[in-house]
C-alpha cells in the first residue's frame, strides 16, 4: 500500500504520552482507522442482509382484531 503524508494537530502532552508509552501516532492512527471502517463495513452488512420488506400481515405484531 502507497502511504502518503499528513499534517495533524495533536496536543503537545498527548503526543510526549504517546512516545513515553513507545506509541507510533501514524501507526496507532492507521490501525484504529482501520479498525473503524472494518466495524462500520460489517454494520452495514448486517444492515443489507436483513429482510426490509414491509410486513404483510401487521395484524398479527398489534394484537389480533376481535
Amino acid at each position: 500500500m502507497r502511504k502518503k503524508p499528513l499534517n495533524l494537530l495533536v496536543d503537545k502532552e498527548v503526543i510526549m504520552k504517546a512516545r513515553d508509552e513507545g506509541i507510533v501516532i501514524s501507526r496507532f492512527l492507521e490501525k484504529k482507522l482501520e479498525e473503524h471502517f472494518a466495524f462500520i463495513d460489517a454494520v452495514s452488512k448486517q444492515k443489507k442482509s436483513e429482510c426490509g420488506r414491509r410486513d404483510l400481515n401487521p395484524g398479527y405484531k398489534l394484537g389480533k382484531l376481535k
